[in-house]
């Protein structure tokens, strides 16, 4: 079994309270009286276990019953739930964690920036002209794509300085680019990220103002792979949107509001 975002968020959130108590896995699992796969499922989200296990794992780490409690409840729907709206404070670096994570075991990315450049894809000056914050990042994996509006590399974040090392990031990105020209037809509002990965349930991350969606149910991870093909036959092709990204490159960015 692979769990869901959410399941494999609540084993991290676990395993991190293990690790602070610096008890090695070894040592939880003897207390425990499990073996080390059943501890090494739950830390990662791959069990599907009983509130009773749930329990004990945190008491060993003399977690306070309010928390035990919201975690146990969190437990009894995380495998079950194929649609996760993850909230988060706005100025914590701790909001990018699941999305660091479920971008690290990808195997395949396709984003889509209809505003802004997509996250994958931000510099570090850009990204705190968003947020406050400096996003981290894994560089995406070989084969990934990304769709951006065509007047997202022309619209001012940060000001000039900050515009220009973007465009120049996405220049110099071992990525795929395709720019979709304004007038295009395909609606699509939100910013999203397609993540194939080895266990062949995809999961599409949709970033909010204070929270990220995750889905993962078939049908809802349809309908973007179909706007996805929809995308694919409305972009321009990648020599044509490279020429524009240079042309903008060559030019002080323009306001784009």
């Amino acid at each position: 079994m692979t769990g869901t975002a959410m399941s494999r968020w609540l084993g991290e959130e676990f395993r991190r309270k293990r690790v602070k108590a610096r008890m090695k896995p070894e040592a939880a699992a003897q207390e425990l009286e499990w073996s080390l796969d059943k501890l090494h499922a739950l830390e990662h989200g791959e069990l599907v276990t009983q509130d009773v296990d749930i329990i004990e794992y945190l008491l060993l780490f003399r977690t306070p019953r309010a928390e035990l409690r919201r975690f146990v409840l969190l437990a009894r729907e995380c495998h079950d739930d194929d649609l996760w709206l993850q909230h988060f404070d706005a100025d914590s670096v701790d909001r990018f964690r699941t999305t660091l994570r479920e971008e690290a075991r990808a195997t395949g990315i396709t984003g889509y920036g209809p505003m802004l450049v997509p996250g994958p894809l931000r510099t570090s000056a850009y990204s705190r002209a968003l947020c406050g914050l400096d996003q981290p990042r894994h560089d995406p994996p070989t084969g990934a794509v990304f769709y951006l509006d065509e007047n997202v590399p022309r619209r001012m974040v940060g000001g000039p300085e900050v515009m220009r090392d973007q465009v120049a990031h996405l220049l110099a990105c071992p990525v795929t680019i395709r720019l979709v020209p304004a007038a295009c037809t395909v609606v699509c509002e939100e910013e999203f990220t397609f993540l194939d990965n080895a266990d062949r349930r995809p999961v599409v991350h949709v970033p909010l103002l204070v929270a990220d969606l995750f889905l993962e149910r078939p049908d809802h991870v349809d309908a973007y792979r179909r706007l996805i093909a929809d995308l694919d036959k409305a972009a321009w092709d990648v020599d044509t949107s490279r020429t524009h990204l240079e042309t903008v490159a060559l030019r002080n960015p323009v306001s784009i509001r």
